[in-house]
């Protein structure tokens, strides 16, 4: 399943991590498309982003097996708590980019206020 990032970029999910935030931030199963018009603007952490969500969903990987073992559900939370910690990083640097380029970009072409609303909008499903 491909998803297309808030400025044009596009990602492979697995199931499991496309549960985890679908769930979390009620987007539904097939993803977000987002307008086009983003795909331009360059973006500094990109590699960290891909990154951090490969090394997230390995860990998602890892805690399905701990279930499937019948681990203690202490140990199971505990790792889940790391996911989310990682999503929320992964998150932190793809609003850094958004700001640094897609807002910017936006501003000096005179289309702050759209941009601006569109991430107000992002904002307000992220944060639930």
């Amino acid at each position: 399943m491909t998803w297309r990032l808030a400025c044009g970029a596009a990602a492979r999910w697995n199931e499991p991590v496309l549960s985890l935030l679908t769930e979390r931030a009620s987007i539904p199963p097939w993803g977000i498309q987002m307008s086009d018009n983003h795909a331009g603007h360059p973006h500094q952490h990109t590699k960290q982003v891909v990154d951090q969500l490969a090394r997230t969903a390995g860990h998602v990987s890892s805690i399905k097996r701990m279930v499937e073992e019948g681990r203690p559900c202490a140990d199971v939370l505990i790792q889940l708590a790391a996911v989310r910690a990682a999503i929320d990083r992964a998150s932190k640097l793809v609003l850094e980019d958004h700001l640094e380029s897609c807002v910017r970009g936006a501003a000096e072409h005179g289309l702050a206020d759209d941009e601006w609303a569109r991430l107000k909008e992002a904002l307000d499903r992220f944060i639930r």
